[in-house]
């Protein structure tokens, strides 16, 4: 609420406080009356002419308070599970003391705090600055932080001004941790056992194949000087060529993707599986797009390779509001016409991440011909919300919950059957699931290439 737009009876507002003031004022004033005691009656009506001088304090103060300058100290981008600071500047550039002011933060409501309080409580001197430090534990995606709020009461508690916004709003963004070096340990693997290459010769590549005659054209780096020396023949290397894929990555977020523990939802997991498939894959040199489809949807027009479809992709994570409102599934059929088929040029493994739900299950259903018509290789990856509820309680209580929940195991199994049936692969994924999981099911199509 705006200052501007808070009428003059709002903007001040007398507390509980005062009828008991008035109460004790009137008290003497009738006691004093009845006495006929002045003491007592030039006692009451200077109780009743403060309660005036008071009410124009505080409206003064509420004129100070909007002058008031805010800076606001903080990280743009932070790394998931890290801890940063928000340092608030508030500056008094008046020559008006700000005698009990009160300042409130307005910080996300999913992120956690680990130190500071809602605001701070103090005197802020003419020409003076206050400051107010908050520390918080970064989680993956969008936070917005709301303007600060200002409130300012008389020394006696009888009137408090109206909660009047300073400042402004802003927000941090955060990205996913992922295991840098396992996924580096894994490529250096895979590029051992002959995973990533084709048995094709070209230009590019880490492994010789063979040699040919110069062509016009070819770069100077790949002639073989010796054989040039050696026999006058101009030759160059040929390499064999890494194979690449095309990945498409469509997140399908819902509401129980947010429970569980901060840090280990399936919301968090499921980004974090996203961001380090794109790491990944980058380093493979597979083109890579990714599709969020929620309330505002954030869309890759593009396949993108190489380093930069890891930094796009982790910069579209990091745009993905922390909002479990909007996290409500749109169609999936308008997704798959408007969307997914027209950057759909080449064959492309589409890599579906839902919770199992019979809406979502039911809309691939439907909407699953369209991919397969066209040989597009389609998996569904599932994340039971009810594991990772199970992974934030203790014993006895997590066997106890799951016994309570078996129900809900069998119905997710069905779902699994239903879309094995129509051709849709499928993977359940529970927070102990190795990123390893997915990455073989991708290399198993690249050796098939």
């Amino acid at each position: 609420m705006n200052a501007e737009l808070v009428s003059e009876e709002e903007l001040v507002t007398p507390t509980t406080r005062i009828y008991a003031y008035l109460a004790l004022a009137f008290s003497l004033l009738v006691a004093g009356a009845f006495d006929q005691n002045e003491v007592m009656t030039a006692i009451s009506v200077l109780l009743i002419f403060s309660t005036i001088v008071i009410r124009s304090y505080v409206y003064l103060m509420t004129s100070v308070i909007r002058s008031l300058e805010v800076e606001i100290e903080k990280p743009e981008i932070v790394r998931e599970g890290s801890t940063f600071k928000v340092k608030y500047y508030v500056r008094n550039p008046s020559y008006i003391p700000l005698i009990f002011l009160e300042i409130i933060t307005a910080k996300p409501p999913y992120l956690p705090q680990v130190s500071g309080g809602n605001g701070a409580l103090a005197i802020l001197p003419p020409k003076s600055m206050l400051e107010i430090t908050e520390e918080y534990t970064a989680r993956i995606g969008k936070h917005t932080f709301g303007e600060l709020r200002a409130v300012v009461r008389d020394p006696l508690g009888l009137f408090k001004s109206s909660e009047i916004p300073i400042g402004f709003s802003f927000e941090i963004k955060g990205v996913p941790l992922i295991e840098e070096r396992g996924i580096a340990r894994q490529i250096a693997f895979t590029r051992t056992i002959g995973t990533t290459r084709t048995r094709r010769a070209g230009p590019s590549g880490t492994e010789f194949h063979s040699v040919r005659y110069y062509n016009p054209g070819d770069e100077l780096r790949r002639v073989v000087w010796r054989v040039l020396a050696s026999r006058n023949e101009l030759v160059v290397k040929e390499f064999e060529i890494e194979s690449n894929l095309y990945i498409l990555l469509v997140f399908l977020p819902s509401y129980e993707m947010f429970w569980g523990k901060p840090l280990n939802t399936a919301l968090e997991h499921c980004l974090r599986l996203i961001a380090s498939i794109a790491f990944y894959s980058s380093r493979r040199g597979d083109n890579i797009g990714l599709i969020i489809w929620s309330r505002k949807p954030i869309i890759s027009k593009k396949f993108h390779r190489g380093v930069n479809a890891f930094q796009s992709i982790n910069k579209m994570i990091a745009r993905v509001d922390f909002d479990p409102s909007l996290m409500s599934t749109r169609s999936i059929d308008i997704l798959i016409k408007r969307h997914i088929l027209p950057i759909l040029k080449e064959r492309t493994i589409v890599l579906f991440f839902l919770t199992p739900s019979e809406y979502l299950v039911n809309s691939l259903e439907k909407s699953f011909h369209m991919l397969h018509s066209n040989k597009h290789i389609v998996y569904a990856v599932l994340f039971p919300p009810t594991e990772y509820e199970v992974k934030s309680l203790r014993e006895p209580l997590a066997s106890l919950y799951k016994l309570k929940v078996l129900p809900s195991y069998e119905s997710v199994l069905d779902l699994v059957k239903r879309l094995r049936r129509i051709g849709i692969k499928t993977v359940i994924v529970d927070p102990e699931t190795p990123l390893t999981t997915i990455i073989d099911i991708l290399d198993t199509h690249r050796i098939a290439l």
